[in-house]
């Protein structure tokens, strides 16, 4: 399955769970506002899920001036010339 489509899929399913948990603790209004609040959790979680992963992981911005020794290696490898190997089957 496709990730979108398994994203979709389990954000649905919160907010199903969500709507089942207020109608049983409240009725109908419960419901509603269980219904409200899961799908404004999941839009909330959907537009800042990136800036969380990075925050939990505390990513720093890369800066190629920081990074002398790996830029002088990559410079040396990136002019080496492919490997010509042939493959018979």
């Amino acid at each position: 399955m496709e990730n979108g489509i398994k994203t979709a899929l389990l954000m649905a399913a919160i907010v199903a769970l969500f709507g089942v948990i207020g109608a049983m603790l409240g009725g109908r209004n419960g419901m509603l506002l269980a219904l409200l609040f899961g799908g404004a959790m999941n839009v909330f979680a959907y537009w800042n899920s990136d800036k969380m992963v990075l925050r939990m992981y505390n990513a720093r911005k890369w800066m190629p001036s920081q990074h002398r020794s790996f830029m002088a290696w990559w410079r040396s490898w990136r002019n080496v010339p492919a490997c010509r190997c042939r493959v018979s089957m």
